[in-house]
């Protein structure tokens, strides 16, 4: 596969929040392995990955429209990292959420 096939796919997979979806559900099957108290370390988790996932986002919007020559595909460049980090935010901390609270009910 060539990088201009690649490229758009990797795009396609973190713009849809697949890439956050796999991730929460690898995370909410590690903590009911290894936590205690699994609903409150995945809560805690959940917020965490999603804080972090949100301040990535808006970092690499900023630093996409601050370091940048003016160009007008900027602005899109910036969205288009709020919109991908934000989307694998939301899926990953709601991934984690369900994964632990389905799971340690039924333990």
């Amino acid at each position: 596969m060539s990088m201009i096939v690649l490229g758009p796919l990797i795009g396609l997979v973190c713009g849809l929040g697949i890439a956050g979806l796999v991730a929460g559900r690898f995370l909410g099957t590690v903590i009911l392995q290894r936590a205690e108290r699994p609903a409150r370390v995945g809560r805690v988790v959940a917020w965490s990955w999603a804080g972090m996932l949100a301040g990535t986002g808006l970092g690499l919007s900023f630093a996409a429209v601050a370091t940048a020559q003016s160009d007008p595909l900027d602005s899109a460049v910036a969205v288009f990292y709020i919109w991908m980090f934000g989307v694998n935010a939301i899926t990953g901390s709601l991934a984690i959420r369900s994964q632990v609270g389905r799971m340690s009910a039924d333990v």
